[in-house]
């Protein structure tokens, strides 16, 4: 993901450009909200819904049905999304799979609220974490529960690793089937941290020594040099612009994102400004490289970490393909440090796909729905393009077998027992761009993290109004 924070230059029409979008955004989500209260009673009967809401069981008829399906473009390398289609088209015979390649979660934002809006949302569509809420408080989705509970063959939710459903679940009903699912670990350049002298650090959290002290010992050891040959300890977390990846960071310090009913931003707390300081002060210090340092190397994601530029980026494993034309043995994975509450919590990414609310063809979405976020899932897994989003699929071949050289596979099971998740509320999207600028006043020392805080909270609390019904 790119970092949005920009040069000094730029900052005020890129502001401006900003607020046009937000305004926009405004705008279409009033003509969503309209036009998705219109479909909801059309939907009912559409679907065969009972007054009770009762689904019917599968169809019996050979018919062949069309489908609208928006599906994601930023997952794993063309080759690999390729085969996803491919397969998905070949299992469904009796559907015709009308695709549509859509980005990630600002792109789903746009597209699927002007859709909702024009009265046109697919049969099934792709959502991100941040999309989820947002798209719920429009009905543009619908429950997947009911459909869960009839088909237990075609789906077993109790499979799924933990989170992976919860992140989708907004007021105790099930939105979207978990298709990516992306625990963050720390990825290191082992070379990097040899030419240091650094223990590696898999050994020290194996005997519950890899504390966030001795963590930023090692960002102090690596970063070094000046110019073209500086080198960095890692990499800035979220890239100082995404909340929901920032969030961990929050948690370990018993701080939040937002308040558990989803009304009130909480990021300004005492205990999650502590966090904030932490992830500020790395950047002052230098010890993590300005976005102007990041742009002018001018490397994919990893490429960072390839070529030595930073020793450690906290990431999910969607981007691991980058390195596996590297050296076996250069690279390793280790969880986040131990943090100051005693826990080592770790952030779950990912996006999920769900049923229109709108569709007139539920049976076919639902097969097709449920089909991205099993057989689907396992395909770009045994690509290599995705972490396991089941516990039964972690023990398979299909994950095992392709795990790049360095890679540790007790490491990756690891993570994922101790994944958190974050519901990202009606309109969170909107709120990324407020604690990214608060996040840039305080590395450029234009304001404290209490006062540029406070701010993106205000703002951020009066977005979350607009949602509140």
């Amino acid at each position: 993901m790119m970092d949005a924070q920009m040069h000094e230059t730029d900052q005020t029409e890129n502001e401006k450009r900003a607020a046009d979008v937000v305004r926009a955004a405004r705008r279409t989500r009033r003509r969503a909200m309209a036009a998705a209260t219109a479909l909801v009673g059309l939907a009912a009967s559409a679907c065969g819904l009972s007054a009770s809401g009762s689904t019917p069981s599968l169809p019996t008829s050979t018919v062949p049905i069309d489908l609208d399906v928006f599906i994601t473009n930023v997952i794993g390398a063309p080759p690999s999304r390729q085969k996803l289609m491919d397969d998905m088209v070949s299992r469904h015979p009796g559907i015709k799979l009308n695709l549509t390649e859509i980005g990630g979660s600002a792109d789903a934002d746009r597209k699927l609220l002007t859709a909702a809006a024009a009265g046109s949302v697919p049969d099934v569509f792709y959502q991100h974490e941040a999309n989820m809420g947002t798209f719920v408080a429009a009905g543009i989705p619908r429950e997947l529960d009911s459909l869960a509970t009839r088909d237990k063959k075609l789906i077993d939710l109790g499979d799924f690793n933990p989170g992976a459903s919860l992140t989708y679940t907004w007021q105790g009903k099930l939105y979207g089937l978990c298709h990516q699912y992306e625990p963050n670990v720390l990825y290191y350049n082992k070379n990097s941290l040899q030419s240091a002298g650094l223990q590696d650090p898999i050994e020290l959290d194996r005997r519950g020594m890899w504390t966030l002290a001795k963590f930023e010992e090692y960002l102090k050891a690596l970063t070094r040099g000046a110019g073209e040959s500086a080198r960095y300890g890692m990499t800035d977390i979220g890239n100082g612009t995404n909340l929901r990846e920032q969030s961990f960071w929050l948690w370990g310090y018993n701080g939040d994102i937002f308040s558990k009913d989803g009304k009130e931003c909480t990021f300004n707390t005492p205990d999650a400004l502590k966090a904030w300081d932490s992830l500020t002060g790395y950047r002052i210090k230098e010890w993590v490289p300005s976005t102007e340092v990041v742009a002018s190397w001018n490397l994919p994601a990893f490429g960072t970490l390839r070529d030595g530029k930073v020793a450690f980026r906290n990431s999910n494993r969607g981007l691991a393909y980058q390195l596996a034309d590297s050296p076996g043995g250069s690279y390793g994975t280790v969880p986040i440090p131990i943090m100051p509450n005693g826990k080592q919590t770790c952030r779950a990414g990912g996006n999920s796909y769900a049923v229109a609310q709108a569709s007139k063809k539920v049976d076919g979405a639902w097969q097709v729905c449920a089909y991205l976020a099993t057989r689907g899932a396992d395909v770009l897994t045994a690509e290599g393009a995705l972490f396991p989003n089941r516990k039964s699929v972690m023990k398979r071949d299909i994950w095992l077998k392709q795990l790049l050289p360095w890679e540790d596979a007790k490491v990756y099971e690891k993570v994922a027992g101790t994944v958190r998740t974050l519901f990202t509320p009606p309109g969170g999207l909107r709120i990324d761009p407020l604690t990214a600028e608060a996040y840039r006043k305080v590395v450029n020392r234009e304001a404290s993290a209490v006062v540029a805080f406070d701010d993106a909270k205000r703002r951020g609390d009066a977005i979350l109004r607009e949602y509140i019904k």
